[in-house]
């Protein structure tokens, strides 16, 4: 779907923030058929596309903003930059990385099977040189 931006000049949050939160004209992934036909107050619309008048919003005079599109996957353009935004907005560094993920669950499998470092100590053999003792995930 094509992202229009909806002009959004009422309050001091506005300007600074809303345009940089998403693209204008970009296209964007809507997987679904889901519309948002009104707002709560409070709320403003900041982005629309053809199917849905509500794409993008945020709530008046706060920097919260939401979005009714997928701004993670590849076939939303600039959906990155989008991220960005927001990240940005949030006051937070973006430095998450899938891989980082991906670590801390095996990490955590390996914890769980094996136990606390400190329960597998050192073994010595007979002749003085020692080996980590480990438990099996068998026994």
């Amino acid at each position: 779907a094509a992202l229009e931006l909806v002009d959004d000049d009422d309050d001091e949050t506005s300007s600074s923030s809303s345009s940089s939160v998403v693209v204008a004209s970009e296209v964007v992934w809507m997987s679904h058929k889901d519309v948002v036909s009104t707002l709560p107050k409070g709320m403003k619309t900041i982005a629309k596309t053809k199917n849905s008048p509500h794409a993008a919003v945020r709530v008046v005079g706060k920097p919260i903003f939401g979005v009714q599109f997928h701004p993670e996957v590849r076939h939303t353009r600039r959906g990155d930059e989008m991220i960005g935004n927001f990240v940005t907005l949030a006051g937070v560094r973006g430095t998450w990385k899938a891989t980082d993920f991906v670590k801390a669950q095996i990490d955590a499998i390996r914890h769980k099977v094996l136990g606390d470092d400190d329960e597998n100590d050192d073994e010595n053999d007979d002749d003085g040189s020692s080996k980590k003792k480990k438990k099996s995930v068998f026994t």
